[in-house]
């Protein structure tokens, strides 16, 4: 019974040259032979395979030409592309305008001497803005500055010069502010009109300001006369109790300029009708 000598564990004989030479020349030959082998190709048929082969090509560029073409088809030619370095300010013109901005969604104006353009967006807005400045022309027609009434944000433009009233909640400088001013105005309507009883600040009613002059305030506030109530001065929340009977309403106009510009200017006070 033969084992196998590499089971037990036994070398093999060892290879003589002759035999490892007769070993090695055969197995490039196996090699060769395991890979399958490929046909030769006749001149007729590798000049088909290439005719072909071209004809594919030229067939899938086409359908890309056409592709591209049928994009361009449906896609809208862009508007043609300007600004003031290619063409000159002098020689544009209304067209130049409205070929590129009416239909836009954005709001567009320009002007010069020879025209204004306004595109859609914008001549929409023109005309709600002059709508609501009708409105509140008629609505203010018959209002004095003390009283005034907003001012609707799409008639709010710059140059319009509306006066308008000051919030409630306005905030403690702004209310010492408007305090300040009404006693210096007070002291003016008491010199001008020879008071033997001076006229006190008490409370402030309401005030409006005017964009020009800067800081232009028409105040409504109240005052009593010395006799009415001895050391006097009204605080943030509530002003000191007195008889209503003893209180008089006043008006004043009054110009805050800048501290740099000078000292405030009350333009007129006078008790309210």
């Amino acid at each position: 019974m033969s084992m196998d000598t590499d089971l037990l564990g036994v070398m093999p004989p060892p290879e003589s040259c002759d035999g490892r030479g007769k070993r090695l020349k055969l197995e490039p030959e196996l090699k060769l032979t395991s890979e399958p082998e490929i046909p030769s190709e006749s001149c007729d048929e590798r000049g088909k395979r290439l005719k072909s082969e071209s004809e594919l090509e030229s067939e899938s560029e086409s359908e890309s030409e056409s592709e591209l073409e049928s994009a361009s088809d449906s896609e809208p030619e862009p508007f043609p592309k300007w600004d003031y370095r290619t063409k000159p300010f002098k020689d544009l013109v209304y067209e130049d305008f409205s070929s590129r901005y009416d239909d836009h969604p954005q709001p567009y104006i320009f002007g010069c001497a020879r025209f204004v353009y306004r595109n859609k967006a914008q001549i929409k807005i023109d005309e709600e803005e002059a709508k609501a400045l009708a409105d509140y022309l008629r609505d203010s027609a018959n209002i004095s500055p003390f009283d005034a009434i907003p001012v609707p944000p799409l008639a709010n433009k710059c140059g319009n010069n509306f006066p308008r009233p000051i919030t409630t909640t306005m905030t403690d400088d702004c209310r010492d502010l408007l305090i300040q001013l009404s006693k210096l105005a007070l002291i003016k309507f008491n010199d001008e009109n020879n008071q033997v009883s001076k006229y006190q600040f008490h409370n402030i009613v309401k005030a409006t300001c005017c964009r020009i002059p800067l800081t232009t305030y028409y105040i409504t506030f109240e005052a009593t006369k010395d006799a009415a109530t001895h050391v006097f001065e009204a605080t943030k929340d509530a002003a000191t109790h007195v008889d209503p009977v003893n209180i008089t309403t006043f008006q004043a106009h009054v110009w805050s300029p800048l501290a740099s510009k000078g000292p405030p200017v009350v333009r007129s006070c006078s008790i309210k009708n």
